[in-house]
């Protein structure tokens, strides 16, 4: 959605100083929560195994270049 549409709701107008302050020109709003709930667990290896998942430069200009992905996780084979 471009600013001149998002300009046009009244929740955008009374937040867009805290939107625009997290916004990023490449990939617009990242704000993003997670929560993970457990027992013992490591915040150094989740923050690295999430961390993995992340797509690296080459895998986003190959997508920012209209480029497609095979689905890992395929609901039909």
């Amino acid at each position: 959605m471009g600013f001149s549409q998002r300009s046009q709701h009244s929740s955008f107008l009374e937040n867009q100083k805290a939107i625009e302050a997290r916004w990023h020109k490449r990939f617009g709003d990242r704000k993003n929560e997670l929560v993970i709930i457990g027992q013992d667990l490591s915040v150094e290896q989740i923050t690295l195994e999430l961390r993995d998942c992340l797509c690296t430069e080459l895998e986003l200009k190959h997508m920012e270049s209209g480029g497609c992905f095979k689905d890992p996780f395929p609901v039909w084979e």
